[in-house]
């Protein structure tokens, strides 16, 4: 519907609302102190109109996607959660906060980026599970890519092709540790997911430093002209966004 040309707020709204859970979760974004509304808002149709209709397609489309995999037996789902979440607020955060990054879907794009990792432990379960959990970026791309033949890069492109993702989704998923790659149209979504999952490791359970090594990240910092000055700020904003915020919760 949302594709469509002719879809409403009131006509989307109407869908939404035979799926209680999904029905819940966009009234808790709608709430949440991402959009900073003064008044709680309480009903469907206007929520689907505070968000906008794209907004709404990827609060859906990352419902029915991550609840596919929360049953996993071999994978550590809510670490990859959080991960994910913080992987998102940082990219929304540095999409809204700086006038020349006006980014659609960077939330989206940053909690779906690493679902290549989860398509992997579905597929190969007994490989998935001899990785080194420690290993980050092109480290884990190498030892996917010798035990397995297919790294979580590849594996969540062709889900997500298959599955009609958006193609700056798809982009992401793909480069999101090689953001050079990308297509002009997508490269600065792809570049801010980049930094956004490099900020992340910091932030991980097991992580020795909570520093942020930046220099990982140094040439997605420098097509999106963002200093360490900015990241910190994004920082400090996703992280006051996941420690007030219910949405937050997997569950």
């Amino acid at each position: 519907m949302v594709q469509g040309d002719a879809a409403s707020a009131a006509d989307v709204a109407e869908v939404i609302a035979r799926d209680p859970a999904i029905a819940a979760k966009t009234l808790r974004l709608a709430n949440s102190a991402s959009y900073g509304l003064t008044n709680r808002v309480d009903d469907i149709q206007l929520a689907v109109t505070l968000l906008g209709l794209r907004e709404t397609y990827h609060v859906v489309l990352t419902s029915a996607i991550v609840n596919m995999f929360d049953k996993s037996k071999t994978f550590d789902y809510m670490t990859y959660w959080m991960e994910s979440m913080v992987s998102a607020s940082i990219a929304q955060s540095l999409a809204k906060s700086f006038g020349h990054l006006r980014v659609s879907g960077a939330f989206t794009a940053g909690l779906l980026h690493d679902i290549g990792r989860l398509a992997l432990s579905e597929i190969a379960p007994k490989q998935s599970a001899q990785l080194d959990p420690s290993l980050l970026g092109l480290e884990l791309v190498a030892a996917e890519e010798k035990l397995l033949g297919l790294a979580h890069t590849e594996s969540g492109y062709h889900l997500g092709v298959h599955w009609g993702l958006p193609t700056e989704i798809v982009e992401t998923i793909r480069f999101h540790h090689s953001p050079a790659l990308a297509s002009d149209a997508c490269r600065t979504l792809v570049s801010l997911v980049s930094v956004a999952e490099v900020v992340s490791r910091a932030h991980r359970p097991d992580s020795a430093s909570r520093e942020v090594n930046l220099e990982e990240c140094e040439e997605s910092l420098e097509f999106l002209d963002l200093s360490a000055r900015d990241v910190v700020g994004a920082i400090d904003d996703a992280k006051g966004a996941i420690d007030s915020d219910p949405f937050w919760s997997p569950n």
